[in-house]
């Protein structure tokens, strides 16, 4: 490739090019596979490096929580030159429309962080339906629990108690009353072996299926009632018309209000009109909600008035203007402030909590923290997107400096966290990103865990932990309550405190090396109950806060 088309990129860019440039930089991505990538790839950072521009100059002793050399091997990244903006609407125009058809000659639908590790394999996710929501459910041994939200694959759905509202991707819903035993088939399709099923069917749904005691019940345009017991099999239709295929009633059409046995000549006295509708289930869930709200808002009383409390945000409560409260002991000295583009948006209790969303790059609350620790504990709800950047913050001390903490996920969805032990040793690492050595923070060690989040995760509250145990030398990372990494602290990264200064929830403010793979690392995502403490919390205590903290329909 000439250095005259990557000239030509950055003119585009600067919204300097002119109109004949502009028609032969179009012609030669239209011919140019590597042209059309570097070019995709410039403008796809180009606002995230914009917005990181007031950050890039930060002092160079402040330093980073990693060296690069225990990553993936990824794309290098692209060259950060052309940093400015396009102020051109009719080349924004032309361009837009050259980046959609340039996409769809290179096949362009990797996320940020796939282009980052030059993984451009987009993730598939196996499913017939999706768990919308449930309700006292008690999953028997065999199953493996599922969540609110969750996408269920094809096999084996069986709970002791409780009631369940499936959607299947064709369009139907079902309301499932436990105990059941059902085998999701497809988009179009379920087997019920034992429980009680309402099927709402809208007409884009038309000719789902319930097989049920060597039947098929066929939807045409209905919703139906079905019973398994170990004694008999009803069906009833609520609404509308379905057709019975296959066992003794082969053949048979049954409209509104008729109802029949499967596997005898009378139907049972059950009614079948009881099973919960999608209205009624949806009331019941939320006089759930409610009273799990409440009671979480009570054990966040409980948690600021803990003795061992650093810093304590839950989001609902304190948000004030861009001001987010800390509620713990020391007030207003530690709070937060907002800076960027951060959004309010729905906390883990829908419609009765809020979170901070840090999707955009130049969010972030920033904050300082005084004082020297002799433990640390960080716990803290986050719902992610994309691991977009290759570091992603959860909560990250500013300079890096002796005794300060970072606190992140890395972009193959490991956990880390590290603590600066010598700020003042010079030490050169080999990075894959950078063509010569570079010069990292100083002496440290960052903690990874293995990947605990991947992209069928998305959209889903989790609860994340890491605790720093200086006394007992070890680190201990947590996911929904149970412990995911371990490991000793070596003598030689043992620091001599713990101190936190000037940091940020959702990003870095001070980055000391101006990359964009390195520098831009706000949470693509919400985090809600940010809670910091100085003491080591055993996974006893971890596992409370989990249960006491997690949504509705959660193990």
């Amino acid at each position: 490739m000439t250095a005259a088309p990557h000239e030509l990129i950055d003119a585009a860019l600067d919204g300097r090019i002119s109109e004949a440039d502009f028609a032969r930089l179009q012609d030669a991505m239209l011919h140019d596979a590597e042209l059309r990538l570097a070019y995709l790839r410039a403008n796809n950072l180009h606002q995230a490096i914009r917005e990181q521009a007031a950050f890039l100059s930060a002092a160079s002793q402040s330093a980073s929580d990693d060296n690069g050399s225990f990553l993936p091997t990824p794309a290098l990244p692209p060259s950060a030159t052309a940093i400015r903006w396009p102020v051109k609407l009719a080349l924004a125009t032309g361009l837009a429309f050259c980046i959609a058809s340039l996409a769809y000659f290179a096949g362009w639908n990797a996320s940020t962080s796939n282009r980052l590790t030059g993984n451009s394999t987009e993730t598939l996710l196996s499913g017939h339906a999706t768990l919308r929501r449930s309700l006292n459910i008690n999953w028997t041994d065999q199953q493996s629990p599922f969540q609110d939200g969750q996408v269920l694959p094809q096999g084996k759905l069986q709970f002791a108690a409780g009631v369940a509202e499936i959607d299947f991707f064709c369009g139907a819903s079902v309301v499932i009353e436990g105990p059941a035993d059902l085998d999701i088939v497809s988009d179009w399709e379920v087997t019920l072996h034992t429980g009680r099923l309402r099927a709402s069917v809208p007409p884009a749904a038309r000719g789902f299926k319930v097989n049920a005691a060597e039947t098929q019940i066929v939807d045409l345009g209905t919703e139906f009632a079905v019973v398994v017991s170990d004694r008999n099999a009803d069906v009833q239709v609520i609404d509308g018309e379905i057709r019975i295929d296959g066992g003794q009633l082969d053949g048979t059409h049954l409209l509104t209000g008729q109802r029949r046995s499967l596997t005898h000549d009378q139907p049972t006295d059950s009614a079948l009109e009881s099973i919960l509708t999608t209205k009624q289930l949806q009331l019941k869930y939320q006089d759930a909600l409610a009273s799990h709200w409440l009671r979480w808002q009570s054990a966040t009383q409980s948690i600021a008035a803990r003795d061992d409390l650093i810093a304590y945000y839950p989001i609902t409560s304190c948000i004030q203007g861009r001001t987010v409260q800390n509620v713990g002991p020391t007030g207003s000295l530690n709070d937060g402030q907002i800076v960027g583009p951060v959004q309010v948006d729905d906390g883990r209790f829908p419609a009765l909590s809020s979170a901070l969303d840090f999707s955009s790059p130049g969010s972030r609350v920033r904050t300082r923290i005084d004082g020297e620790f002799s433990a640390f504990s960080f716990t803290c709800w986050v719902n992610i997107n994309r691991l977009d950047n290759l570091y992603n913050a959860l909560f990250m001390a500013d300079g890096y400096e002796n005794g300060e903490p970072h606190w992140q996920i890395r972009n193959d969805g490991s956990l880390m966290f590290s603590v600066m032990v010598d700020d003042t040793q010079e030490i050169k690492v080999n990075t894959r990103f950078e063509d010569k050595p570079v010069t990292d923070a100083g002496l440290h060690r960052v903690y990874f865990t293995k990947p605990v989040w991947n992209d069928s995760m998305r959209d889903r509250w989790i609860h994340l932990a890491a605790v720093y145990d200086l006394d007992g030398r070890k680190v201990s990372q947590y996911v929904n309550g149970e412990l995911v990494g371990e490991e000793t602290i070596p003598q030689k990264f043992v620091p001599q405190t713990l101190r936190i200064g000037g940091a940020e929830l959702g990003n870095w403010g001070q980055p000391f090396r101006n990359s964009p793979w390195f520098a831009v690392r706000n949470l693509n995502g919400k985090i809600d109950d940010m809670l910091l403490l100085d003491s080591a919390l055993d996974a006893q205590a971890i596992r409370a806060l989990y249960q006491l903290g997690k949504p509705l329909g959660y193990e």
